[in-house]
């Protein structure tokens, strides 16, 4: 439940964050950038609750001088982004885009279609974080 001062705002992706956050004492940001010009707009900021892993969209140093922390949810979309890894992988090596092309043209069957298997592969990861660990947990099976 919100305290009595908050209220939820959406943020309308069409207009400029700016003019949006004026009354804002704690921004969310799920989409978009946070510049230095929706910081600097935001008279009461207080908090920027970023529900992500980094800080990419935000402009910290802006944030910084204000003296609004800026706070991140590590691990938040490990498993998504190593799911997402592994069936861009699966994607290209079962050549994918080229079976839809196939079946949207209506000449299913072709061997060139099929592509390859991923087993008996070897997987090589860059980087060994949390999200490299849980690509290799989830190739393993």
């Amino acid at each position: 439940m919100l305290p009595s001062w908050a209220k939820l705002c959406r943020i309308d992706p069409s207009r400029p964050l700016a003019e949006q956050v004026t009354n804002a004492r704690v921004l969310i940001p799920t989409t978009g950038h946070v510049g230095a010009d929706a910081i600097n707009t935001a008279k009461d900021l207080r908090l920027i609750a970023q529900p992500a892993a980094g800080y990419a969209n935000i402009d910290t140093e802006a944030a910084k001088a204000r003296g609004v922390p800026v706070t991140i949810a590590p691990g938040y979309n490990d498993s998504a982004t190593a799911e997402v890894a592994l069936m861009l992988m699966l994607m290209l090596m079962r050549r994918v885009d080229a079976g839809r092309v196939a079946f949207q043209s209506q000449s299913i069957g072709n061997d060139h279609v099929i592509g390859h298997e991923l087993h008996g592969k070897t997987l090589g990861i860059i980087g060994f974080g949390r999200v490299g660990k849980r690509l290799a947990r989830a190739a393993q099976g």
